[in-house]
């Protein structure tokens, strides 16, 4: 019995040992078999000029001799040569003995100043010696990103201002914040939130709208139908007017002919003069003098809705 519990103790004690060891070892593993991986699978680098030099190390386990890897790197959308270049183009790694890191080098520049959008690339393991296995970490996606959009001084926070029908068949006029991004993958539509007075006066939601921006970047239309995700749609012509669909006591007109088209001034005030603002809840049953109102005051030119950059 004896014999058996040293057994036993001496047992607990090499365990501990390995324990100690892993903790100590960074890529310490207890599957013995040597393999080679890359430290992430994917990666974003900000575009810059000059280019930013970027490191991918490569790890080395549980294999103190000398190794030999090698690795492809695949343009995917980005163009060697123009978006990066490799500081090694041999697409080899040697490891001396007793080393578990090497490092591939980057150089990344993107095209800063010309609009390409996010472009990519991805380096992936593909083979190594001395019975050396690819481990999983074995391709790297690699973005490139883009700060070169064409519509970048649009985007950001506005204030606008319009005006909407009150409950008492009233001109209420109405500030607040609004916000334009991009929609990925287009050159010339953004998003734009909060733009309808009346789901601004009913805290109804965003209703966000895709509007097109012209070439020389002076117009913005916004068309019908839209789906908002939220809502059912968002400028649907119907009965001359633009429908926002809404279910129940919430549910609005508004008084649009089609589109809604703002220009920009030489101050850069965005305004319509298109008959956009006015709204009237969508039961007309109930509500046939909040619909009387915007036929009265559904030209707009007097009341142009407007918004500028923050």
């Amino acid at each position: 019995m004896k014999l058996h519990m040293k057994n036993i103790v001496k047992a607990f004690a090499v365990l501990a040992g390995v324990s100690a060891l892993a903790a100590c070892n960074k890529y310490a593993e207890y599957n013995w078999t040597p393999f080679v991986s890359l430290d992430v699978r994917s990666a974003t680098i900000t575009e810059s000029d000059p280019a930013t030099v970027w490191t991918l190390p490569v790890h080395l386990y549980n294999h103190d001799g000398a190794c030999t890897v090698t690795y492809t790197v695949e343009a995917v959308s980005a163009k060697e040569g123009v978006d990066y270049t490799l500081a090694d183009a041999s697409g080899v790694l040697s490891f001396p003995a007793g080393a578990d890191t090497q490092n591939i080098v980057v150089n990344i520049s993107g095209q800063p100043g010309v609009y390409t959008g996010n472009v990519k690339f991805a380096i992936t393991l593909k083979s190594a010696s001395d019975d050396v296995q690819i481990g999983n970490t074995n391709t790297c996606s690699v973005t490139i990103k883009d700060l070169d959009h064409p519509l970048t001084n649009l985007f950001g926070e506005y204030t606008i201002n319009a005006v909407s029908v009150n409950e008492d068949g009233e001109l209420d006029a109405l500030k607040w914040t609004m916000h334009i991004s991009p929609v990925e993958g287009s050159t010339n539509k953004i998003l734009i939130d909060h733009i309808t007075p009346f789901a601004v006066a009913y805290n109804i939601g965003d209703l966000t709208v895709t509007g097109t921006v012209s070439a020389d970047q002076k117009t913005i239309t916004i068309g019908y139908p839209q789906d908002t995700g939220t809502q059912a749609s968002a400028f649907k012509l119907t009965e001359n007017f633009t429908f926002y669909g809404h279910e129940g006591p919430s549910g609005g007109y508004i008084v649009a002919d089609g589109v809604v088209t703002f220009t920009q001034d030489s101050d850069g005030v965005w305004k319509t003069t298109d008959s956009y603002g006015f709204s009237t809840p969508s039961d007309l049953a109930e509500y046939d003098m909040f619909y009387y109102y915007a036929l009265v005051f559904s030209n707009l030119s007097d009341y142009p809705t407007t918004f500028v950059k923050k």
